[in-house]
């Protein structure tokens, strides 16, 4: 949930809404980006899929640093990151998953 200075309440989704909302519930986070977007409240402008060996990079990069406990996915871009995110998942423990479309 995002405020303004007049606290008024906007909905916000992508990463930004997922940093605060772990933020909130005092839970570390790490992101791995797939596509960048132009967005204001009322919706998505514009998208940029970043390249799969970009997305690659930040998945080997964050699971070999990181041990998690849950994972919220969401914007999986192509097959190929798909199968990148479960290859790095099916070697991980989780307490909780949590796919978003």
């Amino acid at each position: 949930m995002f405020f303004d200075s007049q606290l008024r309440f906007f909905r916000w989704t992508g990463i930004q809404a997922n940093i605060k909302t772990f933020e909130a519930l005092n839970i570390y986070s790490a992101s791995i980006i797939t596509r960048v977007t132009a967005q204001i409240t009322q919706g998505v402008q514009k998208v940029f899929e970043l390249p799969d060996d970009i997305v690659s990079s930040q998945l080997d990069s964050v699971f070999s640093d990181i041990k998690f406990l849950a994972v919220k996915i969401g914007m999986l871009k192509s097959n190929h990151v798909s199968k990148l995110s479960a290859k790095n998942l099916n070697s991980t423990l989780l307490t909780l998953l949590c796919l978003t479309l």
